[in-house]
């Protein structure tokens, strides 16, 4: 593994980073406090608060209404013409139930060496990490000659229609920029055994969400039918979920083998680069089916998400609804998926299959200036860690970028705990301030090896 730059490494020694950790602190306690639960959203005011601090430091950045009371954020730094690198993050936030945590979730509370609250993992912390490694840019002197954007989007956690797809489509803006920096990816320490590990994220499935519905004759629930649309919806389902899964190696599978491979070393290495061969991993993946976790990396899935039926205890209803959250892995169809589960529907009878939203799966690839940049900076900072790479099983915004040619990439740049990840989406999110120096300096030289000569 080559080494960083001696201009890199020469910023990285001039940082009070001891001042960089409670500055970041503040920062994410202070954004935290705007409650920008989508729906509805309402992120202009947390967006304008970025704004305020990027434009106080120097930075120029304008805030662009998609709706009312949302906003999105695009800022730039550096001298050139074409964008060396987007940072991006979003400013919306899941709900949560305030009798339910430690802290209340948008006090921002500081305590016990952590900043709690929504948002602070998905994805405010990064947000912060992101602006904060920017502005050390500017303080340091450094005015690059390639140009770096940071971008704070809304709408992300309901689809990115007011987000990340309005600055796409309706503003013109990460067109053409050569790589992109998002959610997506974490740094784990004691999840996978007591592995410490950067799971860049380098691509995603393509969520595919599809109505189905089964009509019947109704009628009285004291004279049952076999045209039961309620009974033939739920025996065609529990049959489809029951097949076989078909697994299916792709070439950005091997590739991510590999590399987690040469970061290993050691034995463990050698089993990877091993099954880093499509041949031998295909064989291998039946015999772990049972696996959830390898099932969704490996194959495309379908989870029943919400069932709606009936309105009188004693009517048998005419129509059955289910709605399923299917996940593509790259290369895949969204219309051959629904034609495949058409076909095996059919057996059990007539349903009416609707697409209610479709995108396609992305993938960026795993060679390049890029991912060696990554791979330097994070050997530097945390010699300790290995680099795994990993197609995520959810989607984000970085989809929308890829569309446009971006090679986006997902990572929150700390080691994090299960007990936090798991607290994404769900209660007591909190990260410690120690992480949010590490992030920091982890983008801040990863910006000094990109943009710096």
């Amino acid at each position: 593994m080559s080494e960083l730059k001696h201009a890199t490494v020469a910023l990285l020694e001039q940082i009070d980073w001891q001042a960089v950790r409670e500055e970041s602190a503040q920062l994410l306690s202070r954004y935290v406090k705007f409650d920008t639960t989508n729906p509805p959203g309402r992120e202009k005011e947390a967006v304008e608060f970025m704004a305020d601090f990027l434009t106080g430091e120097g930075i120029a950045c304008r805030v662009e209404e998609s709706a009312p009371a949302r906003a999105n954020l695009i800022a730039e730094y550096g001298r050139g013409e074409e964008t060396e690198i987007i940072l991006l993050s979003h400013a919306d936030v899941v709900p949560a139930v305030e009798k339910d945590w430690s802290h209340p979730p948008f006090s921002g509370a500081v305590a016990d060496g952590y900043i709690w609250g929504r948002g602070t993992l998905d994805c405010k912390g990064l947000g912060i990490m992101e602006a904060l490694a920017l502005v050390l840019l500017k303080r340091a002197g450094i005015n690059p000659s390639r140009k770096a954007q940071l971008i704070v989007v809304a709408d992300e956690e309901a689809g990115g229609r007011y987000g990340a797809h309005y600055v796409t489509e309706e503003l013109g803006e990460g067109r053409g920029a050569k790589y992109l920096l998002n959610e997506g990816g974490v740094g784990t320490d004691g999840v996978l055994g007591n592995l410490k590990a950067f799971n860049l994220c380098y691509g995603e499935k393509g969520p595919l969400w599809l109505r189905i519905t089964s009509h019947g004759p109704p009628g009285h629930g004291s004279v049952p039918t076999p045209e039961n649309a309620n009974v033939r919806l739920v025996e065609a389902l529990t049959a489809f979920h029951k097949r076989r899964p078909r697994f299916t190696v792709l070439d950005s599978h091997l590739k991510a083998l590999r590399e987690a491979a040469e970061s290993m070393g050691g034995l463990k290495g050698v089993l990877l680069r091993i099954l880093s061969t499509s041949k031998f991993l295909a064989s291998l993946l039946p015999r772990f089916s049972s696996s959830h976790y390898l099932r969704a990396m490996y194959c495309n899935t379908a989870a029943l998400t919400m069932l709606k039926s009936g309105y009188k205890e004693n009517v048998i209803p005419e129509r059955a609804e289910a709605v399923m959250d299917v996940r593509l892995l790259p290369g895949e169809s969204a219309e051959a998926y629904v034609e495949e589960l058409k076909a095996f529907l059919s057996r059990f009878g007539s349903f009416d299959v609707e697409i209610i939203a479709a995108h396609e799966p992305s993938c960026s690839t795993l060679e390049g200036p890029f991912l060696q940049a990554v791979k330097r900076v994070l050997s530097h900072l945390f010699p300790e860690a290995v680099f795994m790479p990993v197609l995520a099983t959810g989607f984000t915004d970085s989809r929308y970028f890829r569309h446009h040619g971006v090679q986006a990439f997902g990572l929150i740049p700390a080691l994090f705990t299960k007990e936090q990840i798991d607290s994404i989406h769900g209660i007591d999110e909190k990260i410690s301030i120690r992480q949010m120096e590490d992030g920091t300096r982890t983008i801040f030289a990863l910006l000094a090896e990109l943009l710096l000569p």
